[in-house]
């Protein structure tokens, strides 16, 4: 029995432009879907259907494999069974799991339950819903599910059952027979009322980002060293000449406010790794207290003599950057930051992507992220 996922991520979108990779909470929309499916413990292999190069390599890096989508299924016209047949015409499956990027709060405990309950009763189909307790009616003014002239109390209510679009299940001999994913035998997977919202429009876009960040549980417990780079991280990435040719960098008072905070509730030490030879970094590091190391060329081989002496691995690592000359190291450490104005290459290659810029907050997110 080989169980798949299809995630079909599209270019184009009308209402928020490039959704499908846009940065939610500290990684591309996609991610969120294409690591539930991939840590989920029944799906065999997860695939993305996709008409963008852009979004294959994204796709790629999150260990997901990619089908191109033939032309005639570019536009926003064409329905989600086009591409799954097409995606059933290509790869082979038993049971396919068509999940939706835009419901990111769905977790590997989702899909494995819903295939779990899919088998004790062997379904033919099955689709998510939630129970919502809301009052609708029809455009005529019509309502559809209460009688206004005797309006029960919400605890009264029994609701309503609301699809949601989150995932679907079918089986292959349904969709090669109906092209459809729902037939026959369906079942519904109930899931907590806030998966009723996915990302169609951008004020779902706030609310999505805050109930990922209250749901997200962050392990930070194996960081025994921090690991950063210096410029870009700790200054603007900007040099001033004078008249004499003496350089300047400009640094931020709030990053070191909340650095001194960081201290205070972790033990963790910071040691900054530079190319540069220039004193100001060594007077900057001076003056906020951070072990230096100036003049690394081969800034690998500096940490794994470090990792040696300390008995530590590259899973103890927390490393933060903004230059490609850091990343083999990138690659190698469990944790591993970026900004939000980062370029494509580093935030491809960067596990937790910051909501902020460097110079804007970006180093007091990290440091309440990891101290919390």
């Amino acid at each position: 029995m080989k169980i798949v996922s299809l995630i079909p991520l599209r270019w184009g979108s009308k209402s928020i432009p490039h959704k499908n990779i846009k940065i939610i909470w500290w990684q591309p929309l996609c991610n969120w879907t294409i690591k539930a499916s991939l840590w989920s413990k029944l799906i065999n292999e997860t695939r993305v259907s996709t008409d963008d190069e852009k979004i294959k390599g994204i796709a790629i890096k999150a260990w997901a494999k990619v089908i191109d989508r033939p032309k005639e299924f570019w536009t926003d016209t064409a329905s989600t069974e086009s591409v799954m047949i097409h995606f059933m015409e290509n790869i082979d499956f038993d049971i396919l799991v068509t999940i939706q990027a835009t419901s990111p709060l769905t977790t590997p405990e989702d899909l494995d339950n819903a295939l779990n309950k899919f088998f004790e009763e062997w379904y033919d189909s099955m689709l998510t819903w939630v129970l919502t307790k809301r009052f609708f009616r029809d455009k005529e003014w019509k309502s559809l599910n209460y009688d206004f002239m005797h309006r029960p109390r919400r605890q009264e209510f029994t609701g309503t059952i609301m699809e949601n679009w989150a995932f679907y299940i079918t089986k292959k001999e349904i969709l090669q027979k109906y092209w459809n994913r729902l037939w026959w035998n369906i079942w519904v997977y109930e899931m907590e009322e806030k998966h009723a919202i996915e990302i169609d429009e951008p004020s779902d876009w706030n609310i999505l980002e805050w109930l990922l960040s209250k749901s997200t549980k962050w392990d930070f417990e194996g960081i025994k060293v921090i690991f950063s780079d210096f410029d870009w991280v700790w200054t603007d990435n900007k040099v001033i000449l004078n008249e004499e040719w003496l350089e300047s960098l400009t640094f931020s008072k709030e990053d070191s406010l909340w650095l001194n905070y960081f201290k205070e509730k972790s033990n963790i030490p910071i040691i900054i790794l530079s190319k540069e030879r220039n004193k100001i970094v060594s007077k900057r590091c001076e003056k906020l207290n951070l072990d230096l190391e100036k003049a690394l060329d081969w800034k690998k081989e500096f940490i794994e003599k470090y990792l040696s002496e300390h008995n530590l691995t590259w899973n103890n690592i927390c490393y933060i950057w903004n230059d490609l000359n850091d990343l083999e190291c990138i690659k190698l450490a469990k944790y591993s930051f970026c900004p939000n104005d980062a370029n494509e290459e580093i935030k491809h290659n960067s596990k937790y992507i910051l909501k902020h810029n460097w110079w804007n907050w970006a180093i007091r997110e990290l440091l309440d992220l990891i101290s919390d």
